[in-house]
């Protein structure tokens, strides 16, 4: 036997908070009645039988996100001793943590029997608010007639912004079928204004349409090519060509587009093209530029090899640690370069244990545009003697830093021969 009214919306209350704030859906299916009747809020959650109404929240568990109940109101109608109708409502709000987000005016109406071990669930009506519904009417009327309207005032305003778009690219839109012609079926007045036509009329008049025979013969296998490529990858096509314009000009066109298709299943080509013959003609004017320097960097590189000296460079700093070398700079020493550059790593290793401190401080004393000269002896790699005559000079070299730059002569003949004379002269006298 119900008690009271507040009874029934107890466990109303109860069976909601531990649903949507609990995520617990226990409570619930050990209240269902056998014959239980459902109705959810989805188009197809409708159920008859404890099982095949237990089935649907079982199913639908991971789904739940945890709520917070708020502003809960409660009707209940008694229906006799052991029956009642309660019918609630409340807002329904995810937590602020959760990375998903609900608020939601939710009803529900339960009718229910008290059997000697607690209340049984009959029927249940779950419901969210529909919106567009207005207090006072059945039907959301104005809600459609505003809806019919808004989408109208969007359409136009999206054809205004795209016409709007299109005449401010500095390009023009095109659609082409895939025939081997790639006909054009539709050219923006853009695209016309492009290739020196007054419009699309007067295009499709002198072309019939046709726009391989406006593209230079020697690009018509690449464009072939990417447009393949782009419905074999399913991907967007991009690739510049020359297009003869309406007065014979050939001009270099920049051509992205999207290969969709229409409404009878055929391929057509949706095409941005935009003129790029300034900067092509840049590219190419760089691209020559490039070659003659890469290719006097080589003469240089090669006239700077085979000078009868070596030149090497190295930094200021106390390591004097070696930075550069020609390729006399190595086999003056007896070095090839592989053997060179990995023993050698300041010049400081040729200079002997006699000379090194004068050399050194020589070194530390030079400010930016010192210079000074200077023969020694040294030892080659096969332990032989090597006279050098050495010019040096404090420098910004060429990548902007700071470098002493040593030029070396073999003196060793010369050195012996006026050697040679001066232990003469010294006999004779």
């Amino acid at each position: 036997m119900i008690k009271n009214k507040e009874e029934v919306s107890e466990f109303t209350a109860h069976i909601l908070r531990t649903f949507f704030q609990d995520n617990n859906i226990e409570p619930l299916i050990n209240a269902m009645d056998e014959d239980i009747i459902w109705f959810g809020s989805g188009r197809a959650q409708s159920a008859v039988g404890k099982a095949a109404v237990a089935k649907q929240f079982i199913d639908g568990k991971d789904d739940l996100q945890p709520c917070i109940l708020s502003q809960e109101h409660y009707d209940v109608v008694l229906l006799g001793e052991d029956d009642a109708v309660c019918q609630g409502s409340s807002y329904m709000d995810t937590r602020a943590d959760n990375e998903v987000s609900i608020h939601e005016f939710q009803r529900i109406t339960l009718v229910l029997h008290k059997a000697s071990d607690g209340f049984r669930i009959k029927h249940m009506h779950h419901s969210i608010a529909y919106d567009a519904m207005e207090d006072e009417r059945l039907f959301p009327l104005q809600y459609g007639k505003a809806r019919y309207k808004e989408l109208q005032d969007e359409l136009k305003a999206r054809d205004n912004q795209i016409e709007l778009m299109l005449s401010q690219l500095p390009g023009g839109t095109t659609i082409c079928a895939m025939d081997e012609y790639l006909t054009t079926k539709w050219i923006s007045p853009q695209g016309c204004e492009l290739i020196g036509f007054a419009n699309e009329a007067e295009f499709m008049e002198a072309t019939h349409g046709n726009t391989v025979s406006l593209i230079h013969e020697q690009d018509l296998e690449k464009i072939h090519n990417e447009l393949m490529k782009s419905i074999q990858e399913q991907r967007n096509f991009m690739c510049e060509y020359r297009f003869r314009r309406a007065d014979g000009q050939l001009i270099w066109i920049l051509n992205i587009g999207k290969i969709i298709k229409n409404d009878q299943g055929v391929d057509e080509a949706y095409c941005f093209v935009s003129d790029i013959t300034e900067r092509k003609e840049r590219e190419l004017l760089y691209a020559k530029a490039d070659r003659d320097v890469k290719r006097q960097a080589a003469f240089m590189m090669e006239l700077f090899n085979t000078l009868p000296c070596g030149i090497i460079q190295f930094s200021v700093d106390a390591k004097h640690q070696l930075l550069m070398s020609n390729r006399q700079g190595w086999e003056i020493y007896g070095y090839d370069e592989e053997s060179f550059h990995r023993e050698i790593k300041s010049p400081l290793q040729f200079v002997l244990a006699k000379d090194y401190d004068a050399i050194v401080n020589t070194l530390n004393n030079m400010k930016p545009g010192d210079e000074t000269a200077y023969e020694r002896l040294t030892y080659r790699r096969d332990g032989s003697e090597l006279w050098i005559s050495v010019l040096m000079k404090r420098l910004i070299n060429m990548d902007g830093k700071d470098v002493i730059q040593a030029i070396y002569t073999d003196i060793t003949n010369e050195k012996k021969m006026r050697l040679e004379i001066e232990k003469s002269r010294r006999v004779e006298t």
